[in-house]
Formats: structure tokens, sequence, C-alpha cells
């Protein structure tokens, strides 16, 4: 059987996560950080009834050919459970020792039967990051996907103890740069300081293509009369900014670059680790993709005046951009770095 790397990241983040909880006040862990929220105890709780019904999935999945699961009422579950009142070590100690046993199914699974497509499943309504229902999946997806959901949640107790060196550029092994939605229509509809972030990703494909640094594209498909319909002028992408022989691009239908594409894929089985985003629209696309990037373990990068967006209502586009930019991304999502730093990230031997 094939190593998964995901397995190993449920291995790490136990065994780190676990002292890191531990170490938290007794007290503190039973309140909630505002009203409808749940307290660290609820939290791990609620982590603790994914681990056991995750277990099952992933045992049943061997048995039959669809993933086809029933769901749960997670709040009710949690409530009646009582496990705000629940002694922390003992909640930490058993959701510790679920997840090394679920790590242990899921390395046993047969590769055959990890990554074999079924049509039939309900992804769309049980998984953290939905799989539409008339797209194909895989267990392989399942289980990843586990592991992305208890991420989130660890995230939400341990915050920046749990970042995994995102506040430093380069921190990753292997970077690409990721260009997301630079179409014909979006440039030509000249959104703030367009000329300026095409020429800034302009210079960050040619240091790329110089260091033999992997550069993907994601073009967005409209529906057919928008501009971006398939096939027409204006979804084309930006010809200043044009893929050359070689470079993949992902095709897809909602803000996220990874819904609904094989994307994430791509990246993990070339060992992609860091990356760089870059594109348009700053609050829609953009942002979504380096936000479920971020949650799914990559050390992302977003260059400075990369990015761009439009007037939208009464709000002026360079005020979108810079409160998404600098108050939302910056040192949460992703490293905001100047341009001269970004081009570091992407040439061998010159990262800092």
């Amino acid at each position: 059987m094939t190593p998964v790397p995901y397995v190993s990241r449920l291995r790490t983040l136990v065994q780190d996560s676990a002292p890191l909880l531990l170490a938290l006040d007794e007290q503190a862990t039973a309140a909630r950080p505002s009203p409808g929220k749940w307290s660290p105890r609820e939290v791990i709780g609620h982590l603790i009834d994914s681990a056991s019904i995750n277990h099952e999935r992933f045992v049943r999945s061997q048995l039959q050919d669809s993933l086809v699961f029933s769901g749960y009422d997670q709040d009710a579950c949690v409530a009646v459970q009582r496990y705000g009142e629940t002694s922390w070590t003992e909640l930490v100690s058993l959701w510790r020792s679920l997840n090394l046993h679920v790590a242990r199914v899921m390395e046993a699974v047969p590769d055959d039967v990890r990554l074999r497509r079924r049509s039939e499943h309900n992804l769309d309504v049980i998984a953290s990051i939905a799989v539409p229902s008339h797209e194909a999946t895989t267990l392989d997806y399942l289980m990843e996907d586990y592991v992305w959901h208890l991420e989130h949640h660890l995230k939400q107790i341990l915050g920046p103890d749990l970042d995994r060196g995102t506040e430093h550029p380069g921190a990753g092994g292997r970077p690409a740069l990721l260009v997301v939605d630079v179409q014909e229509d979006a440039v030509a509809r000249r959104p703030y300081e367009g000329e300026r972030v095409i020429a800034n990703i302009a210079e960050l494909l040619a240091a790329c293509r110089a260091a033999a640094t992997p550069v993907v594209y994601v073009q967005h498909d409209g529906k057919p009369g928008e501009p971006e319909e398939p096939h027409t002028p204006g979804w084309e992408i930006h010809e200043g900014i044009a893929p050359v022989p070689g470079e993949p691009i992902f095709r897809k239908r909602f803000n996220s670059a990874f819904r609904g594409t094989e994307l994430h894929g791509h990246l993990r089985d070339r060992g992609i680790d860091t990356l760089l985003i870059v594109g348009i629209q700053t609050e829609y696309c953009v942002d979504t993709t380096v936000r479920v990037a971020f949650e799914l373990g990559y050390s992302v990068v977003v260059p400075e005046m990369t990015n761009t967006t439009y007037d939208n209502g009464d709000v002026p586009a360079r005020a979108i951009h810079e409160m998404i930019n600098a108050r939302i991304w910056d040192k949460r999502f992703a490293a905001v770095v100047p341009l001269e730093d970004a081009l570091r990230v992407v040439t061998p031997g010159t990262a800092s």
C-alpha cells in the first residue's frame, strides 16, 4: 500500500496538538468564546463524535460500493453528551486515542479501494469541502476531508500555535504559483490598479519559468450568456499572462479553485506545499481560494499588488483590496509580502 501524506499529517496533528491542548487552563476550556459558539471542550467533544462516526464510514466504505452515509445533528450530539462539563484531560486523552486508531484504519485501506471512483455518494452533504453530487469521488477524498475538518477545529482552539509557518514566506519546501481567473473580460473591465497587477503577475511568471517553479492556472466557466461563458473571447486567459505549453489549466464553476476540480490532487502528487496565489477578484474567487488553501494545509503567500477587484456598490475597489489583503489574509490565512520577497520564494536558494 502506498503511504498517503494525510495519514502522517493526522498523526502529527494529534501528537503535536495534545500537549498544547493539555497546557490550556482547565477553567478556560469550559468557556464559550461567544453566544452560540462551542467551548474548547465542546469542540474536542465534537471531534470525538467525528472520529467515531468517520471510523465507521471508513470501514463500511471498504465493504460497500457507495459512499452514502447518514448525517447527524452535531449540536444536539454535543449537547446531549454534556461535553462542556467533562474533564478536559479525559476529553483530550480520548480524542487522541481515537484519532491514532483512525490513522491506523486509514493506512490499512488497500490502494485500489481507496482510489476507486464512486458515482453514488452524498459528499455534497457530509463532507467539509463538498463534492457535487453529479461528480464521482473516492474514499481517499473522504478520508483527507476528515483530516481537513479536524485541523480546522484545532485552529479554532489553538490559533497561531497550530499555524505551520504562514507568517514566513518560503517556509514550505516546494512552491508553485497559482493564477486565478485572470481572464480577458475581467481585465477589460479595468480593475483597480489593473495594469500594475498584470505587470507584477507577469514578473512572477517569468521568475517561476526561469527557476522551473511550477505554474498552475485556474479558469472560471461562466454560465451561458455571461461574459466568461466557455469558449467566448472574455473567457480566455488574458494574453499578457497566458500559459505556455505544459502549464496546466483547471476549469472551475465555484469561487474556490479547489471545489469540483482536481487541483488539490495535482498539487499533492507533485509535493507542492507552498502556494503563491494571484488573480481576480480579490473578495470572491481569490479570497475563497486563499482560505481553502490554508485549510488544506498549504503555506500561502500573497505577493502585494498581484490581486485586484472592482468597486462594489458604495465600497471602492481600493478599500476592498486593502481590507482583504492587510486585515483579513495577512498573518491569518497567508503571508502578504512585497513582490521582491515573493520572487525570492520562487527562486531556489534565495527564499528567506
